[in-house]
């Protein structure tokens, strides 16, 4: 109850994009780090520049976790989440928190850490989304109320007053467009060609000009895209790949280096539908999306003669 009256536009509009930008362009800065003489020549990792660029207290410089962090924030969760009654007993939420915690540590994040089990449930995803879309329906115009009849009255008519003219007020613009265009550009590394950055900048513009609609347009979106059916298939489909034979059960049997490959160029191969994404993906990541997409990420040819 507690977590459904809250407001999840600021949270998936403004502090998730801004935060995963800021991992983005540390990992783009560590990576143009390595093999200088900032990696020591390349004695540093690409994950020791990444930590010295952004630490944090609850993993160390080898990647190990802190468990306690974790403890602390299981619990902050729980009393945010659970009744007053139910919080309580600290026993029974010491169990709970243990079990949870558990699971979080031992479980989920060695999974999901792996690029392969990513890669798996965004395709798994993909296929139940589109699978499940219903049909769009036109929204139904409610009927306006017939105004009742006026009765005539013999009273005869005074000057109404005024009422009084509230203090005109600036409206507050949250700006729920930047933050996501900002992570896209970081993402794809768009500013790194032109077309792209054309269009970039042409998007934020009008977004900055048309601000006042898109905080009212986005938030509207996202409630009609996060829908309980839709976080029900998303869990379920998480669940699935992450313990596809049951928890607890045996583990899951990582796939080969062929496998993953296959993976990931499936993903890669992957093409939205519809006439204006065929006509976009040309104009950002040029005629061949896959070779853009696997030279940006340090696979292509070009990146190879390069390093």
């Amino acid at each position: 109850m507690h977590a459904s009256t809250l407001s999840t536009s600021p949270l998936l509009l403004v502090h998730a994009p801004a935060i995963i930008t800021q991992h983005y362009r540390d990992y783009h800065n560590a990576h143009r780090k390595f093999h200088t003489s900032y990696a020591a020549d390349g004695a540093a990792s690409l994950l020791q520049l990444f930590h010295q660029l952004q630490p944090h207290m609850v993993v160390s410089a080898d990647g190990r976790l802190d468990t306690e962090y974790f403890r602390h924030l299981v619990d902050h969760i729980l009393k945010a989440c659970l009744p007053e009654e139910d919080y309580q007993p600290e026993a029974e939420r010491f169990i709970v928190r243990e079990i949870i915690l558990k699971v979080l540590l031992n479980d989920v994040i060695p999974r999901i850490t792996q690029p392969w089990i990513v890669q798996r449930a965004i395709l798994d995803l993909q296929l139940q989304t589109q699978a499940t879309s219903p049909t769009p329906t036109p929204p139904s115009i409610p009927a306006l109320p017939a105004s009742p009849p006026s009765t005539p009255t013999n009273k005869p008519s005074t000057p109404a007053t005024p009422p009084p003219r509230p203090s005109p007020s600036l409206p507050f613009s949250h700006n729920y467009a930047h933050a996501p265009l900002t992570m896209l550009a970081e993402i794809s590394t768009l500013p790194a060609l032109t077309a792209p950055t054309t269009l970039l900048t042409t998007t934020r513009l009008a977004a900055d000009f048309s601000s006042s609609f898109l905080d009212r347009l986005l938030p509207h979106l996202l409630e009609a895209q996060f829908s309980p059916t839709f976080i029900l298939t998303t869990t379920h489909t998480a669940k699935r790949t992450l313990f596809p034979n049951g928890y607890p059960g045996p583990p899951v049997v990582e796939p080969s280096p062929d496998e993953q490959a296959e993976t990931r160029a499936r993903l890669v191969g992957w093409r939205p539908r519809g006439a204006l994404a065929s006509r976009l993906l040309p104009l950002l990541l040029g005629p061949d999306p896959t070779k853009a997409l696997d030279a940006r990420r340090g696979t292509g040819p070009a990146r190879q003669r390069a390093v």
